[in-house]
């Protein structure tokens, strides 16, 4: 009976996880969401021109479909569907779409955002949903570091055969000692004195679900300091057909 009650217990415990994992993640696009349509209906009241309305309204769509998007990884779990890896996206023209995104943030808006793309595509073997999950999560860290306004700055380079984005603050940085622990699920620095030092608090989640999207990709999510003086974050994800060359050199050198 003991045993039937523990894993009832652990049944419901891991039901409570995926629940408010997701509620964290959908909190992002419906915060968005919510920032279009009551900037739609400010242009109404303006009578404002029609594109300006109906840009908003594509917005609101795309956030809307972001969520439905979200809905759909939590009915099929587990490692990036076909369709997810066989339609690269431009990483660069990711970045500059999830900046715009996060002007209807309530917590992201206030923040001022350098974006540094280098004027060229910069192709990714990753969903460009699942990225801007991924860039939107590093950018609400940002600001609940923070605190208010501040200073980030963006900027995405080809490396070899991987696209590296850099995500830099200007805020109170990340204790050398709590580095790889924010990446923790359900990880927050209320919870740690050490962090106190560093003053910033409340990752949780989204760092946590971040590196996992990231690394279901072969590509990995660091953190380390930012010559802002903050906190930098670093984002790598192979160009397409990265990985299935590596393998086929590993196979390679396997056999000889």
């Amino acid at each position: 009976v003991v045993a039937a009650q523990l894993q009832q217990a652990d049944r419901l415990a891991l039901v409570g996880r995926v629940a408010m994992g997701m509620a964290h993640e959908i909190g992002g696009p419906l915060a968005i969401l919510g920032g279009y349509l009551e900037r739609l209906e400010a242009l109404q009241r303006a009578d404002a021109p029609l594109d300006k309305r109906l840009h908003c309204i594509d917005q609101a769509r795309h956030a809307a479909d972001r969520i439905h998007a979200l809905l759909s990884d939590l009915a099929q779990p587990g490692l990036p569907q076909a369709r997810d890896v066989d339609r690269p996206c431009d990483l660069g023209a990711v970045v500059v779409r999830v900046v715009a995104q996060a002007e209807q943030h309530p917590r992201a808006r206030v923040l001022d955002v350098a974006v540094d793309v280098a004027d060229a595509q910069h192709a990714a073997e990753a969903s460009a949903s699942h990225m801007e999950q991924v860039l939107l999560n590093l950018l609400v860290n940002a600001a609940d570091a923070l605190r208010g306004p501040g200073k980030v700055a963006i900027a995405v380079r080809r490396q070899g055969d991987w696209q590296v984005v850099h995500v830099d603050d200007d805020g109170p940085g990340i204790d050398p000692d709590l580095r790889e622990r924010v990446f923790d699920e359900f990880y927050s620095t209320k919870a740690d004195q050490a962090a106190q030092a560093s003053r910033r608090s409340g990752w949780g989640l989204g760092l946590a679900v971040s590196r996992r999207i990231v690394e279901r990709y072969g590509g990995a999510l660091h953190a380390d300091a930012s010559p802002l003086g903050g906190a930098r974050f670093t984002l790598r994800v192979p160009v397409p057909g990265a990985l299935r060359k590596a393998a086929r050199q590993s196979g390679v050198r396997a056999v000889g």
